[in-house]
């Protein structure tokens, strides 16, 4: 009888602590839950489609804040903001991307409010400022603009303290009281070196593309010495952002995708005519915030399109041709936008229309009309946004056209059998670069997985 009550307390004790262990497990997961609740707030119903930003965020590695736009009224609407040394004298301001109705002064009545880490804010005023136009295309929209908003905080007594610190956050108002979601203020990342740094932004695209298309793109500027690909939009397609997650380290280069949603106010653009002014204030867009962005950190920043490749005609990257224009002299590292001329190219109708599974740059083409500049450049965003470039004062902003003998950026696209071309054909005849594109290890990786296109 006894080994029988024995044996029952080993069993209940055993017993007992499973189920201790088991509470204990349980008490600590929903200590967690709410915890986590009452910092982040209640997360969405299961059924709630995750939203694009968040696609974004969990997507590659991302080494700057997110950027998306803002409406702040029916006739405001905001990118990105930059703390930016607007004098050269330490004094710096607030300058945001923004998009205007042509007949608004939006200043008169907007109202920013500038956080900072420490939970303080202050009030600040604004003027409007001119943006940057490189786009000689012509398209350009008689309802919009964009602008610079150029903000310089307004400190009291109280608040005087915080006059050199770099603001964390920003807000946009035009009624009393309504602000709009907070916004991030990108700092300069002056700690980091840029010397012979290249990066690549590409506006959203217009039609469906192939993952081919993006290896290519990528593989052909990692080939001309290209260190970082942005891209802005839907962006990479997944197998493309599949294979780049695993294989980015050993190719050497930084990815980032950055949304681009479009503000009510451009909706009326995204078809017919429209379409074409949407690109041209899209591009410009990208372009600034391309510049900001990588103002301290890489040279030379270049804003194309997936369909868009730098052909330099005698070089093998982009720092050779750009060390030819220097001379002996070195004079080409105070030129702050290197200007290119464009070739529009199409697939020859005798030889098919390109397939998806082959390099464009494979493909025989024929001309679409002449070269001309199409505010295609290589700019120098430490030159550009400093005091003397962007004010044009002596020594600031040089220009330099590169000849069509030294580069020429070649823009494919579809040519139907109704459209008139040129008798120039362009016949593959840049074999190393195909060569290095097919060598490469993206492009390799790409083959390994064999992914039809």
């Amino acid at each position: 009888m006894r080994k029988y009550q024995q044996l029952t307390l080993a069993i209940m004790a055993v017993v007992s602590f499973v189920a201790f262990i088991y509470y204990k497990h349980e008490y600590e997961r929903l200590r967690y839950t709410l915890q986590y609740m009452e910092t982040f707030g209640e997360p969405p119903p299961l059924d709630k489609e995750m939203s694009q930003q968040c696609l974004f965020m969990a997507q590659l590695r991302s080494a700057t804040p997110a950027a998306e736009w803002t409406t702040v009224s029916p006739d405001i609407a905001v990118y990105t903001s930059f703390w930016d040394d607007y004098s050269g004298l330490g004094e710096a301001k607030l300058r945001t991307i923004a998009l205007i109705s042509n007949s608004l002064h939006p200043t008169n009545d907007l109202d920013v409010k500038v956080s900072y880490e420490t939970g303080e804010y202050v009030l600040a005023s604004c003027e409007m400022e001119k943006a940057e136009n490189r786009n000689h295309v012509r398209g350009a929209s008689d309802a919009f603009h964009v602008v610079y908003l150029v903000c310089s905080p307004v400190y009291t007594k109280d608040t005087q303290h915080l006059h050199t610190v770099a603001p964390y956050l920003v807000q946009f108002s035009t009624e009393q009281g309504k602000w709009t979601d907070y916004k991030f203020v990108h700092e300069s990342d002056s700690y980091k070196t840029m010397l012979d740094k290249s990066a690549v932004c590409v506006p959203p695209n217009t039609s469906p593309t192939h993952s081919l298309n993006y290896v290519e793109f990528i593989s052909f500027y990692q080939v001309l010495g290209v260190k970082k690909f942005v891209f802005y939009g839907n962006g990479l397609t997944p197998t493309t952002r599949e294979l780049l997650n695993k294989y980015v380290d050993e190719m050497a280069i930084m990815v980032e995708e950055k949304s681009f949603n479009y503000v009510p106010a451009l909706h009326s653009l995204q078809s017919g005519e429209g379409l074409k002014t949407l690109e041209y204030i899209t591009r410009q867009v990208v372009e600034l915030d391309c510049m900001y962005r990588h103002r301290d950190a890489f040279e030379n920043v270049i804003v194309l399109s997936i369909n868009e490749f730098i052909i330099p005609n005698q070089k093998q990257s982009l720092l050779e041709v750009l060390k030819s224009l220097s001379g002996a002299s070195g004079r080409g590292k105070a030129v702050s936008e290197f200007h290119l001329s464009t070739q529009k190219v199409c697939v020859d109708p005798q030889h098919g229309i390109s397939q998806p599974s082959n390099l464009l740059l494979s493909q025989q083409t024929r001309s679409a009309g002449g070269l001309a500049e199409e505010g295609t450049a290589i700019l120098r965003p430490h030159l550009l946004t400093s005091a003397a470039g962007r004010l044009g004062a002596p020594g600031g902003v040089m220009e330099q056209h590169v000849s069509p003998a030294s580069a020429v950026v070649y823009k494919y696209g579809h040519c139907p059998t109704t459209d008139t071309h040129s008798d120039v054909v362009h016949l593959p005849t840049r074999i190393k670069f195909i060569d290095l594109v097919e060598k490469s290890v993206f492009y390799r990786k790409w083959k390994v997985a064999n992914i039809p296109f």
